[in-house]
């Protein structure tokens, strides 16, 4: 649909994790509700795993406001 110039829309409703994260970032346009919604590459319990210092709640790691 890109190749024929149709816009790709994403809606982002709450937590985006992994590939359902790459669909909003690739999109031409996300729709991102605010203060409810989330886009991570991993969960927290796989950012503990990898990192090893963050809180019992995944810690604010790489969090970004928009």
């Amino acid at each position: 649909m890109s190749a024929a110039g149709l816009p790709q829309i994403a809606a982002v409703k709450g937590s985006n994790t992994a590939g359902g994260a790459d669909v909003s970032a690739l999109a031409d346009v996300s729709i991102i509700v605010h203060d409810q919604s989330t886009v991570s590459l991993a969960g927290p319990s796989r950012l503990r795993r990898a990192v090893r210092n963050l809180g019992p709640t995944g810690g604010r790691a790489g969090v970004v406001r928009m």
